[in-house]
């Protein structure tokens, strides 16, 4: 009896001792060694199926700790790839060899978006390197225009400034880059007020209320702006030109403006007219006073050839041939005056370029001497030529004989005899000055500017018959003929005087 408590004692003791090691490799399992397993596991084992469970569990959760730690360092790696592309990294990218598929197709899904990322920043780049470019482009072709030429973007900032803007506003492209287009204004109008550019896009209304003459083409935009001491100078005149640009999606960009004085041509416009004007007037008087010389010959022709007659057969009539030699000497003054207003008018149609020659001055005064030589000779009046040979200047050669011929004849008549007509010629920058000198009766200082005006006569030759009073007239209408002035110098009556006139040595 006791024998067999024995025996059923020992058999619980045998399925008891395994429990701790059993209690052991789940609590070891349980606290993350997941590598505790049972080593050897009998056969007769009671606890065999359970041991083997919990081998299978403690591999099972080995597993499984693994795949999660592949995870989490794939994750990392890939959060690592992720931070080094969004740093500008664009080269790197992510494994896509993980042995978990999640973490490898994540990698696959990093990769595309990198890809597509870096082909996006590549388009990009080079179409802002296309940008910059074609910005270059233009600020290099707007540097050297011609035109004074600013450029805006879209947010109407000055992003070009070139060199003749520079010149003909006087200010830097330093102080204007990144300003508002309106600020330029000030150089210009002295005030802050809209430019061109400014009213691009704007309606017509608002444009009259800054510029009286505009125009426009489509989107561009045209003005003429007259500026009043311009930069305290003088009087200026502006030609601007305003006109949007677009980008490749045709939205506005911004705009450029060029600015032109066009002073000298409004000038040489008005000269045209002036010219055209006169041209017609003196057409007019022209043709008005080859009628009138036509009409005033016709009665002189008979009286010219019939008082010679009617003097032979007088005789014994002082008085009677006294009247015929009036009469006869006023025919030839009238015959005269005809041919001095005649050449007047003609010379009143302006000088062609082409008919303008080389004419040597000295030479051309020397010409004209020799036409009053017998006058001067039988006044005792002598002639001194101080013009140098190599004084030459462009001119119609046959009215400056007839400039110096008139003057010659103006100095005679005011010479008393044993007197010096002198002339001289002075250059200086591109510019002739003649005087012809006498030591005559002198002029009043209120008739020195009065002397050229047609039919003019000083009081002491007022009632000289011989004196027609158009040559000085003559002189002065050949003198601006050449875009040359005249005038007269006397210290006062008994002085002597001299007529100066000037001749450009350039043609005009």
């Amino acid at each position: 009896m006791r024998k067999q408590e024995a025996n059923h004692i020992s058999g619980q003791d045998g399925m008891i001792l395994p429990l701790p090691e059993l209690t052991d490799i789940l609590t070891r399992i349980c606290s993350g060694d997941t590598a505790a397993r049972f080593q050897e596991i009998a056969e007769h084992d009671h606890f065999r199926t359970v041991k083997k469970l919990v081998n299978d569990l403690g591999a099972y959760i080995e597993d499984t700790n693994s795949v999660a730690q592949e995870m989490a360092m794939g994750l990392c790696e890939h959060y690592e790839i992720l931070n080094r592309i969004s740093q500008g990294d664009f080269s790197a990218r992510a494994a896509v060899n993980s042995g978990s598929e999640i973490v490898a197709k994540m990698g696959e899904l990093i990769n595309l978006e990198a890809d597509s990322l870096t082909a996006a920043i590549s388009r990009a780049k080079q179409a802002e390197d296309e940008t910059k470019s074609a910005y270059q482009q233009l600020v290099d072709i707007v540097e050297f225009l011609p035109d004074a030429t600013l450029v805006v973007d879209r947010s109407n900032k000055i992003i070009a400034w070139n060199r003749a803007i520079e010149k003909m506003s006087g200010i830097g492209k330093d102080e204007m880059l990144g300003k508002p287009s309106h600020k330029c204004s000030l150089a210009f109008y002295g005030e802050e007020r809209p430019m061109l550019i400014d009213l691009l896009g704007q309606e017509p209304d608002l444009m009259r209320q800054h510029f009286t003459h505009f125009n426009m083409d489509g989107n561009t935009l045209f003005a003429e702006i007259f500026i009043p001491s311009f930069r305290n100078g003088g009087n200026r005149t502006f030609w601007a030109t305003a006109t949007p640009l677009f980008d490749k999606e045709v939205n506005p960009s911004g705009g450029i403006e060029s600015i032109r004085d066009i002073t000298a041509y409004k000038r040489s416009e008005e000269e045209r007219i002036r010219l055209e004007s006169g041209l017609q007037q003196a057409k007019i008087i022209e043709a008005f006073m080859m009628r009138l010389g036509h009409d005033l010959r016709t009665p002189l022709t008979p009286l010219t050839a019939l008082l010679p007659l009617i003097k032979e057969r007088v005789t014994n009539n002082p008085e009677l041939e006294r009247m015929l030699d009036i009469c006869r000497r006023s025919t030839t003054n009238i015959t005269k005056l005809i041919d001095r207003a005649q050449a007047l008018a003609n010379l009143s149609i302006p000088i062609a370029r082409d008919s303008l020659a080389h004419t040597s001055l000295s030479l051309t005064a020397d010409i004209a001497y020799s036409e009053n030589a017998d006058v001067m000779a039988v006044k005792h009046v002598t002639w001194q030529n101080d013009i140098r040979p190599d004084v030459i200047v462009p001119a119609v050669s046959e009215q400056l004989t007839v400039l110096f011929a008139n003057l010659i004849t103006n100095s005679v008549d005011a010479s008393p005899p044993h007197t010096t007509i002198r002339v001289t010629a002075e250059q200086q920058d591109g510019t002739v000055t003649v005087a012809v000198r006498d030591e005559g009766v002198g002029l009043r200082t209120e008739h020195l500017d009065c002397i050229f005006d047609a039919f003019f006569k000083v009081d002491e030759s007022r009632h000289d018959l011989d004196a027609v009073g158009l040559g000085l007239a003559i002189c002065k209408r050949i003198v601006l003929n050449h875009h040359g002035r005249i005038w007269a110098e006397s210290q006062g009556l008994g002085k002597g005087a001299a007529i100066i006139f000037t001749i450009n040595q350039e043609a005009y």
